[in-house]
């Protein structure tokens, strides 16, 4: 028994085909594949009103945190004009979707649409397709659904100023000992009054020849850490980058007598010179000889 494919039946009782398929992809009455289910309908959802909304707020809330300063919780500060330039380029390409959107009187004109209006033969399939929700609807709708949820940590970031990394992290991340050096490291030359300042990624650095540092006042400022064994350590995260490849630099420290503990997390800037002994672990140690306690730095991280 013969089985003719499914279609209509011509003026001499044969079966025609089932459509065929169009130069643009699409297909004739009977057919399954339409633009409306193609990249182009996917594109059209995309830089609809909510992706361009998406974009907008995602533009705003960098140049914000650009603005505010907020941004050296997350990146290095040289990064301050590539993010003004990205946020600007972001919210832009946002505007310019809202206007387009706006333009066409809030009509995506979707393929499956202008198939129903400008040709009737073909009007049967494309509001079928129109209509399937496990299809076109996909497109329609899922794709936004996921564009909104991306308005909520650009919400966040540009309500809630980011805390940068602290003793938390500090206490639980592996410190890596700094590679010895090919050269020795210069002389130190003390300021005016006396002293040096130093990043404490140098110091720890420095401690592990220590030469430099013998008989050197040193100014350094970083936050407190007290871990479980409850030495005290003075702490500043180092970033190449940004926030997820931080490192911290910690330096054990010994607090003058009658000196009250500073709280976990508090900034600090503190007067002190080496203890003289090689360290053999990953923090070298100083002994204060006068300590202030500061409002956290503008740039939290040293690089």
């Amino acid at each position: 028994m013969t089985t003719q494919a499914p279609g209509h039946a011509g003026p001499d009782g044969h079966a025609g085909p089932a459509g065929h398929t169009e130069p643009d992809g699409s297909t004739e009455a009977g057919g399954h594949a339409g633009p409306g289910r193609s990249g182009e309908g996917f594109r059209a959802e995309w830089v609809g009103p909510l992706g361009g909304l998406v974009l907008l707020v995602v533009g705003i809330t960098c140049l914000r945190l650009v603005q505010t300063g907020a941004y050296t919780s997350y990146v290095r500060v040289g990064m301050r004009v590539p993010l003004l330039a990205a946020g600007a380029l972001v919210a832009l390409l946002g505007v310019v979707a809202l206007v387009r959107y706006a333009r066409s009187g809030g009509h995506d004109d979707h393929p499956a649409e202008a198939a129903v209006k400008g040709s009737p033969e073909n009007a049967p399939a494309a509001t079928a397709g129109a209509g399937d929700p496990g299809q076109s609807g996909h497109h329609r709708h899922g794709l936004p659904r996921v564009a909104a949820l991306l308005l909520l940590p650009a919400a966040v970031a540009y309500l809630v100023a980011p805390p940068s990394l602290g003793a938390f992290s500090a206490a639980r991340a592996t410190v890596t000992v700094p590679a010895p050096r090919a050269l020795p490291y210069a002389p130190l030359k003390p300021g005016p009054d006396g002293t040096v300042t130093l990043p404490l990624r140098e110091v720890v650095e420095r401690a592990y020849d220590g030469r430099t540092l013998a008989g050197q006042t040193l100014r350094v400022t970083g936050f407190v850490v007290s871990p479980a064994g409850g030495r005290l350590t003075l702490t500043r995260f180092v970033i190449r980058c940004c926030a997820a490849d931080a490192e911290p630099a910690a330096v054990n420290l010994t607090l003058p007598p009658g000196v009250e503990t500073p709280a976990e997390n508090a900034w600090i800037t503190v007067l002190a010179r080496w203890d003289g002994v090689p360290p053999s672990d990953d923090r070298p140690g100083l002994v204060a000889r006068s300590l202030e306690v500061i409002p956290p730095p503008a740039d939290p991280y040293e690089t």
